[in-house]
This record gives C-alpha cells, structure tokens and sequence, in this order.
C-alpha cells in the first residue's frame, strides 16, 4: 500500500521539513508551527472578469478574476496578493501561445496526451506527455478548437529564464487564475499538513481530525479547496487508497481502515464524542475555540496520539499562551515560530515599501509576516494601549485589599456569556482584581458567586439595557437582582464610540492582576472592529466574537467611573450599614 502513494505529489520547502522530522523521526506528540502567509512574473496578464486583462503585480484584493472550475470558467474574488522575492524562472510556452514566467514550482493545469486524467503539475516537471491548458480566448485568438471543458490542449517548450521578481495571489473560491491564457494554480498553507496526515494514515490503521474555526471554513479552504467536482486538495490521496467518501460529514475512509474527517471547532462537541483520534491537526488555532483542543488532549495523551497546531498569531489569545508552554517545555513540544525572513517568501523591502505607501498597516503586517503577537490584531480598539501596559508591567501581580470596597461591572446576556469585573478604586488608580465569565446561568448563581468571595462589595454597575431584557426568569432582570440583595447602579445610554473612548481615557490608571485576570486581559486585546470585505474597510461596530463580552462590561465600567465616588475603606462601609439599620441610609449596593 505504501508503493501506492506518489510522494512527489507535493515538494514541501526547506523550511517544512521540520514537521516531516518533528512527527515522523523525533516522533513528537505535541507540535505547534507559528508561520507567516506563503509566483509568476509580475507582468504575467490575469483575466478580469469584465473580459479585460490586468498585469499581476497591478491587482488588488478584491478584484474580480476568471478561475476554473473545471466544469466551466466563473468569477472569483482575488483574496490576497504578495512579492514572494527575486527567484530563478522557467519560461512555459505552449504551440502558438504566449509564454509565461514562473517559478519552478509553480503549477499547471494538465490532461495528459494519453489518460486525459486532469493533474496539476510543477513548471520544472512538465514534458511532452503533458498538455496544458488554456482559456478559451487564447483558443478564438489563435482560431483552434476548443477540446476539453471549452479549453484548448497543448503540448509546452518549457526553458530556463532570468532571474526575476515573482508575485503570487490567493484566490476565494477555486483557487487558481488564468496568466497570459494558463490555468495555473495558487499555493495554500495546509498543504503540509495535510500531506502528513496523509502519509500518517497509510503508514498504519488511524482515525485523524483535522480541525478548522468552523465546519463552513473547513469545507471552503480543505476539503473543496480546488473545486466541487474534480482535481482537489484532496486528490494528494491517491484514489485507489480511498474506500469510500462522505461529503456531507467531511469524511474519507481508506482501504487499510484508516478514517479522516473534516470538521470545525464550533461543533466539536457533538463530532469527537465517543472518538478515539489518534491524530488532530488544528489550523488557524487562533479563531478557534479553544475547548475542542480541551476536550482532546486527554484522549490523545491517553492512546499516545499527536496534535499539530498551525496557526498566524491573532493578539495574546490562548494560543500565545499555548506557545508560551511549548516554548518552555521543548521535551514534551516542538515548537517553530518563523517569519518572512526565515521563510524568504517575501522580500522585507517590499513589505517595508507596502507600508510606506499605505498598502499595509504596521500591525497587519507584523501578525501575518512576522508572527508577532505583541503588536496585536488589526483593527483593534485597545490593543495599543494594553501593550503599554504591558510595557509599563501594570499587568502583574495586583492583590486585593481588604481595605478598600470592590466594585463590579457587568454585561448581562440572556443566551450569551454574562461576564462580571471586579475592581477597586485606589486613588486615581483602577485595580483590575478579578473576573468571571458563564453562560446559561440565572441571576441567582451568579449572586451566590459574589457572596463566595471574601470581598466587601461597593457599587455594582450594570447597562443601561438591564430594565428591558430578561434573564432566567418573567421579572426583570435588575428587579431579580434586588431580591437577591443586589441594586445596580446603571451606566449612562452613550454612542458605542463614546464608550470606546472611555475605555482608551480609564486604561492607562488600570493595572490588572495577571492571574485571576486572564480572561478580561485577552479580551481587551483581542476586541476589535468588523472588516466590510466590499468596501475593504473597518467599520466602526465591533466584530461579533468570544471577546465582546469581558470588553463590553469593561466598557460600562469605564462609562460609569466618573460618577464612582472616591475609595471607600471597610471603616466607611461598615458605618453606612450602621446608619442604615438605624437610621435612612441607603444602602443599595450592599448586602444586607
């Protein structure tokens, strides 16, 4: 079954061999690859979707373009563009056809002379038992019949070229484009992985997940990668291997037994019940929810299974501080975190130019080509100034004092998460001391959780939305939470953009405990606007994500402080209570 498999199908570059050797001779269990985003000559003609043809190095993300999907040519939307440096080319040229620069790994359409079995092939393999393919306008130019899919075949001349600066796009949909007449082929990240697990499947009997941010997401960029019917991502398997397929469920079966799924970490808990994988490649681990790799770890330390992490960094989320252990612990993890100076794909002048002319901010590009985590996400509304924070060391180690009163801000949710901000004030400082998060709880369990903690509470905050929704019960909410020995203060009806300036004015006074404040830190550095991919532009609303919750009773917290009186010591508060039994006292954020 082995000699089955054609491991020249994919060429990994030097940089991926480390996975290769970290899974296959190191024999690593736990393996976690920080990389940057991954090329035809510059002046190679794309084919708009208006007819019309455009010089590569000219497109935008967001162009519309013509890509195949081997059933028929259709629109497709340029994702993402990039230099990928000076390299040696080839020049491809087919009979009575233009030529086209390349690299020599960059891949064509085919259908062989003789099996009309439809490849894609590398610039560097072609011969003249491969016909490639080209668009129909090139075919009426030329006035030669069209012969497959409306396509033209035909047999190349392929020499060396120039050195020269190559480019390289992503699109959406099918991921290829037409250059100068050629259906070539765009590159993709999981490629590598994807190659592992093949080859880990048909080296012995295994079950593997391959895990995306969504079920949606899995499916667009694995499984129907290339196209809905034909050559695909998937095709680096071997049909022979392959005993049967389920579309719907993402699954392949091989003939050895092995089994690969496909599925999405929003759905994870009713996929891996009662699994028992032997492997899980999780990609873009940063936009994923962090409970699918909870829920497996113990299964795969328990069957001596392997996870394989690969992910760009999204801020200082839990997979900065999963890199953090991996880090730390290189016997029990392998841990690659590279940039574009290690992988070469793209020139650091080009990237610095790209900057300079307003193409790129400086955050983008230090997540995607630098793999930084610490200038944080684009189009976040805190994370500058969590950052100096940072710098500053005001997240660190910050104790309650039991002097001094504890305040809270909430946001109450009714299906969501309901998230809940402990602070004092101290001086003109905000001691961030403590944070809970929980969905699916009524008031009354969150009431118990304020009156488990060792706190003397002052004033509790609450939205301004907290008289007109409901929770857990007919009544509302901030009525239920008087019962219980709660009275809310509420913070004002202001302009989202408003609190937002709130929230940037209060955080250079804050200091956060790094411990129990975890949650609420991530937050505040992850929250960030929603992208209008049409106008290619943030808006100002935010993103609708795990984060808002922590940074919207962040938010009222910062909305209500100017009308929090100054600190209150125990002293004080015991003698409100005082007045209060005795006399007209109120005592409405206090536990009686």
């Amino acid at each position: 079954m082995q000699e089955a498999i054609d491991l020249n199908k994919f060429h990994p570059r030097d940089y991926q061999f480390c996975l290769y050797d970290a899974l296959e001779v190191q024999k690593y269990r736990r393996i976690m690859a920080i990389w940057p985003r991954r090329c035809l000559s510059g002046f190679s003609q794309i084919l708009m979707a208006d007819g019309s043809e455009r010089a590569l190095r000219d497109l935008k993300p967001g162009d519309k373009i013509i890509s195949w999907n081997h059933v028929r040519f259709e629109e497709d939307t340029v994702k993402d563009i990039w230099k990928t440096g000076m390299k040696p080319t080839l020049k491809v040229q087919a009979k009575n056809a233009p030529s086209l620069t390349v690299s020599y790994d960059h891949r064509f359409a085919t259908l062989p002379r003789i099996t009309r079995s439809f490849r894609w092939v590398r610039a560097e393999d072609l011969d003249r038992f491969n016909y490639v393919l080209l668009h129909p306008y090139v075919c009426s130019k030329l006035g030669r019949k069209k012969t497959y899919c409306g396509c033209r075949r035909s047999p190349v001349v392929v020499r060396p070229g120039d050195e020269e600066l190559l480019y390289d796009i992503e699109t959406k949909d099918n991921h290829n484009f037409v250059a100068n007449g050629y259906v070539v082929h765009n590159s993709g990240k999981d490629l590598t992985a994807w190659n592992l697990c093949i080859r880990q499947l048909v080296d012995s009997v295994k079950t593997i997940y391959y895990v995306f941010p969504t079920f949606a997401s899995g499916r667009r960029i694995l499984w129907d990668a290339i196209t809905n019917d034909g050559f695909r991502i998937l095709d680096y398997l071997p049909h022979e291997l392959v005993d049967s397929r389920n579309e719907q469920l993402m699954r392949i079966k091989l003939t050895n037994g092995s089994v690969f799924q496909v599925i999405g970490s929003d759905s994870y808990d009713r996929t891996l019940v009662g699994t028992n994988p032997h492997g899980v490649v999780f990609s873009e681990f940063a936009l994923s929810d962090p409970n699918a790799y909870s829920f497996v770890r113990p299964i795969l330390s328990a069957n001596g299974g392997w996870v394989m992490i690969i992910s760009t960094p999204r801020g200082k989320s839990f997979l900065y501080d999963l890199y953090q252990t991996a880090r730390l612990n290189p016997k029990d993890w392998f841990a690659s975190k590279l940039t574009i100076e290690d992988t070469k794909h793209i020139t650091v002048d080009s990237i610095d130019r790209e900057i300079e002319l307003g193409e790129m901010s400086e955050d983008l590009a230090q997540q995607e080509y630098y793999t930084s985590f610490d200038l944080g996400i684009e189009g976040g509304y805190y994370t500058k100034y969590m950052d100096k924070l940072h710098l500053k060391e005001q997240i660190s180690s910050v104790p309650w004092q039991s002097q001094y009163s504890v305040h809270t801000a909430w946001d109450l949710g009714v299906r969501d998460s309901n998230a809940i901000v402990f602070f004092q004030k101290v001086g003109q400082a905000i001691h961030i001391i403590d944070y809970y998060e929980n969905t699916d709880e009524g008031m009354e369990h969150y009431v118990d959780l304020l009156r488990s903690k060792p706190y003397i509470y002052g004033t509790h905050i609450a939205p301004h939305d907290i008289r007109v929704r409901e929770l857990s019960d007919a009544c509302r909410r901030w009525q239920k939470a008087f019962q219980l020995g709660i009275t809310f203060e509420i913070a004002d009806s202001i302009s989202f953009m408003d609190g937002v300036e709130a929230v940037r004015t209060t955080l250079p006074r804050c200091w956060f405990d790094k411990r129990n404040c975890k949650r609420i830190i991530a937050c505040l550095e992850n929250y960030r606007k929603e992208y209008d991919p049409k106008r290619k532009v943030y808006s100002e609303k935010p993103a609708k994500s795990q984060w808002n919750h922590g940074s919207d009773a962040f938010r009222y917290l910062a909305v209500y402080l100017p009308k929090l009186f100054d600190s209150m010591t125990v002293e004080q508060l015991n003698k409100i209570k005082h007045e209060a039994k005795y006399g007209n006292v109120k005592t409405s954020n206090v536990f009686r």
